[in-house]
This record gives C-alpha cells, structure tokens and sequence, in this order.
C-alpha cells in the first residue's frame, strides 16, 4: 500500500494526499489502521460508504451487474509452527491443473466498471453459490461466464424480472444438444463483449498491486484485513470508466457484431504476395548501395 501510494497518483487522490511531498503514511502506520478496521469490522462500511459516493456521483445507476471469481494462490506447504496448511483454503481443478488457495468473487457496474460487492471464499466454492451475495436489489440485467450456467438460477432470475446474460455453457458429451446451436455461440459472443470488463478488476488486483497470494491464514483474516480485493479504493479509482450506457449496448447487437468483425479484421494481417515483397527487398537493398557509393568521396 505505501509503494502504491508513491506510484499511483489516482490512489493518492483517493486517499486525500494532494501529491507525493505530503506526508504519505509509512507501512507501520498503515498495518496499525488495518488492525484498527479489523478490530471494528469496519471494511464493509467502508465499501458501502464508496458505493453510496459513487452512487451519488452517477457511477452506479445501470442497474446491471458483471460477475465473476478468480483464484488467489495460499502457501501448500507445511513447513511452519502448527506442521499444517491453512485449514480454510482448499484445492480446486480449473481445466487440467490443480490450485490451492482461495476466491475473489466480485459483482461490477455493467456501465462504470465500479466495484459494487466483494466476497471471499475457499477456492473449492463453485462461482454460482456466490451469486446472490453480487446482485443488487434493483439490478434488471445479470453478465456472467460459463460458470454462472444454471438452468434453476436462470428460470428464478426470468421470475424476478431480470435479463439473463450469462454465458451458455456445452452440456457432457453424448448428452442430447451437447454442442452449441449457432444462435448460442452468436449470443454469447454478443454477451461476452461486455462481461469481458469484470476481467480488468483482477488485472488491477493481480498485476497492479501484486495480490496472487495470500498474506494471512483464515477467511475471516483475508475478509477484513484490507487487502486484494477488500481494498475499494484501489478497484474504484482504477476502474475503467467504460460503456455508453447498458441498455443502448443490449439494444444494438447487430452493431456491435459488425463493430467487432470490423476490430478483429482490422487487427489480422494483410496477405503478403511473395512476388511484391522480394521485388521491394531487391529494392531497398539497390538503394542502399547507391547510397554507399556515393557516400564514398
């Protein structure tokens, strides 16, 4: 935090520190005012208070929630005083590697980006118990990954008035309609353009700050201790202030398909004719040795 403070000119201005000549807080200070807030439990007022901010500000009103999770590494040694791993962190399979650690499950703003809830789990929790505990009371609109896919969250979802948005997900092979029909695989690449936003909170976590792995033992320590993602400040003043407006983004699809072929085309090379290239190279080489020889007096 304090190195962040030195580096970041967002965070300082988050924080209240006009600039990096103030007296910023040194580490000891500010492990005093983690333990301060653990002893009070005061980390979730805290984001509460960030979000009643922004929300005043208009930077939380889509009414549309982004969700996802991603793994924080825990030490699987035993190589300490008790001869033991962290009882509360578990392992989990993600495609063919194995993990050992615990979850950030967060719920953004589809139309800022702004963090709105954060909860911390074992990393064996699968994402969709985590659901209820990311969604506002008046969101209308859920974003989420494969992960998400619930035909039971999707059916109460549809009876509480909300669009569901979550990733379709290929059922167990030699299932009936195991592959995606064509209309799904458009969906959720319409979809995904907009829930690949959640992704750049945990660059922010991961790469900015540093946090891939744990600093404490216990949930309950990693909950409050005010770091990762239970730091507000550092994922509200670094979200990325994205989106016109959610219901506009839904309204266009075929838009928004032509825009990203447009994108992708854009970025894809052009096809090199042999013929053309070598002619050119013969070239260059032809107008280097003029150049030399009459650089020669």
């Amino acid at each position: 935090m304090e190195d962040a403070l030195y580096d970041i000119e967002s965070l300082r201005r988050f924080a209240g520190f006009s600039n990096v000549t103030a007296a910023l807080p040194d580490e000891t200070t500010i492990l005093n005012f983690r333990h301060l807030l653990e002893q009070h439990d005061l980390t979730a007022r805290l984001l509460e208070a960030v979000n009643g901010l922004l929300k005043a500000k208009g930077l939380l009103v889509s009414q549309g929630t982004m969700v996802d999770a991603t793994i924080i590494h825990a030490p699987s040694s035993t190589k300490n005083a008790k001869g033991e791993r962290d009882p509360e962190m578990h392992q989990t399979k993600k495609g063919n590697q194995w993990y050992f650690g615990m979850k950030i499950h967060i719920g953004a703003d589809v139309d800022s980006g702004a963090v709105h809830s954060v909860s911390v789990t074992a990393a064996n929790r699968a994402d969709i118990s985590e659901l209820p505990n990311l969604l506002r009371e008046n969101d209308q609109v859920v974003f989420g990954d494969a992960g998400y896919a619930s035909d039971e969250y999707k059916r109460g979802a549809r009876a509480l008035g909300m669009v569901w948005r979550v990733q379709d997900k290929a059922k167990p092979k030699g299932s009936l309609g195991a592959a995606l029909s064509g209309s799904q695989k458009k969906r959720n690449r319409r979809n995904s353009g907009i829930r690949a936003r959640v992704e750049h909170l945990f660059r922010i976590v991961k790469r900015q700050f540093g946090y891939t792995k744990v600093r404490y033992r216990g949930l309950a320590k990693k909950r409050r201790s005010g770091d990762g993602a239970d730091r507000p400040g550092e994922l509200v003043c670094s979200a990325p202030q994205v989106g016109d407006g959610i219901d506009n983004r839904i309204a266009r699809p075929t838009q928004m398909a032509q825009s990203h072929r447009r994108r992708r085309s854009n970025r894809l090379p052009k096809p090199v004719n042999l013929a053309t290239a070598q002619k050119n190279c013969y070239s260059a080489i032809r107008n280097r040795r003029n150049a030399d020889k009459s650089a020669v007096p």
